[in-house]
C-alpha cells in the first residue's frame, strides 16, 4: 500500500510516535491530546523536549515540545491526503457516503488524526484495528 506509514509495534498494540504534548509532560504519566471534550489518552515515553533538555543532549531527535509517545489502540497511519480544513491533531476523522473525509460524525468513523513521518510531514489518520 502506497499510502501507509507504519509506527506501531507490528502486533497491532499501538503506535509509537513523537506527539506535542502540554508543558509539565513526564516519562509514563498519561496526558490526554486532540480537542477539548474528545481527547484521546498517550503516554509519554520521555519527558516533554525543552531547550535546556535538548542543550544536553537529551530527547535526541524530538522537537522542543514533543516527546516520543505510545498511543494504545492504532496500528498504523494513513496518508489519505487532503484532510478536512481545519482539523487539529487527535480529532477524529469520518468517511462520507460520497467517498470525501469530513469531521460530521453522522458518517462512518475511520480514525484520528495524526503527524506524518518523513520530509513533507503533513498530517495522515491512524487507523485502529478492526475488531
Amino acid at each position: 500500500m502506497n499510502n501507509e506509514r507504519q509506527y506501531g509495534d507490528g502486533q497491532g498494540r499501538g503506535l509509537r510516535i513523537a506527539l506535542p504534548v502540554p508543558n509539565g509532560t513526564v516519562n509514563g504519566r498519561p496526558v490526554a491530546i486532540g480537542p477539548n471534550g474528545d481527547t484521546i489518552i498517550v503516554i509519554p515515553m520521555t519527558d516533554r523536549s525543552t531547550a535546556d533538555t535538548r542543550a544536553k543532549g537529551q530527547g535526541q531527535g524530538l522537537k522542543e515540545g514533543y516527546a516520543s509517545c505510545f498511543v494504545p489502540g492504532f496500528h498504523q497511519i494513513l496518508d489519505l491526503g487532503a484532510l478536512p480544513n481545519g482539523v487539529v491533531l487527535g480529532q477524529k476523522v469520518y468517511l462520507s457516503a460520497a467517498g470525501a473525509l469530513t469531521t460530521t460524525n453522522t458518517d462512518l468513523y475511520v480514525g484520528r488524526v495524526m503527524p506524518l513521518d518523513g520530509p513533507a510531514g503533513g498530517l495522515g489518520v491512524a487507523i485502529r484495528p478492526n475488531s
